[in-house]
Parts: structure tokens; sequence; C-alpha cells
């Protein structure tokens, strides 16, 4: 009788152990698995998902992007303003150009505006298609 009952306590510990384990897989931050998020084609005041974040561009703080970089002798940049919107509320980063900036749960990178550079005129913020991507904090990492 005693070997039964301790069979039938192993079996309903595995059971539950089992089913945290499940619940856990299900539930576990995406973070943990090293995923990266991109996404393409953001336009200004548009909001978009990226990761864990909700981002707004909104501002052009500099563009020296050269249209021929063999004859450009100043510094080939892109700059721009954006709010994140998360758990905490909102609040105003700079993203440089292929620069990543810490954000909470990770990095935010800005991988291209998706417009070539004018030399002649300023480019209209309808035009700009922006690429960004969110590489998590690994758990790793912290050690």
């Amino acid at each position: 009788m005693t070997r039964i009952n301790t069979v039938k306590r192993r079996t309903a510990r595995l059971s539950v152990l089992g089913s945290i384990a499940a619940v856990m897989a299900i539930t576990a931050p995406v973070h943990a698995q090293g995923y990266e998020t991109y996404v393409s084609g953001v336009g200004f005041f548009e909001r978009a998902t990226v990761g864990d974040l909700d981002v707004t561009p909104f501002g052009i703080v500099r563009d020296t992007r050269c249209a021929d970089i063999r004859f450009c002798t100043r510094e080939n940049t892109l700059v721009l303003s954006v709010i994140l919107h998360d758990y905490r509320g909102m609040r105003e980063v700079v993203l440089e150009l292929d620069e990543p900036v810490a954000v909470p749960g990770g990095y935010l990178i800005l991988r291209g505006a998706g417009t070539r550079p004018s030399e002649r005129s300023a480019i209209r913020l309808s035009e700009y298609a922006l690429d960004l991507e969110f590489v998590p904090l690994r758990y790793d990492e912290l050690r």
C-alpha cells in the first residue's frame, strides 16, 4: 500500500512539474530565445511595434548623408528622434544610423532610411521609410 501511494505521489509531482514547464514555455519572454525583430517601411508620425516596444519617429535631428560618397567631405550621418511607448510610459530617444541604443529590454537600431540622400534639396518626411531593428537583451549577457 505504501509503495502505491509513493508511486502516485511521484506521478502527481511529475504531472505538476510537467504542467509548470509547459506554462513557462508558453509564457516565457521571447528574449530568452535570442530573437531579433526587424520592421521596415516605418513612416514619420507612424506608430510601429518593434520587439517589446512601440516606436513613433517624429523628427530629423541631422541628415548629412552624401548623394555621392566619392566627392563628399562631410560626415555621412543620419540622426533622428523617436518616441518610445512601453510599460514605463513615453520617452524620447535619439537614433543614429546603424548605432545601437540601449532601451528597456535590449537595443534599438536604425538600419535604414528608405530614401536616397539629396544634395540639392531637403527630403520630405513623407518620403522616409525607416527600417528599425530591436535586439533583445539576452539573459546570459547579464552574467
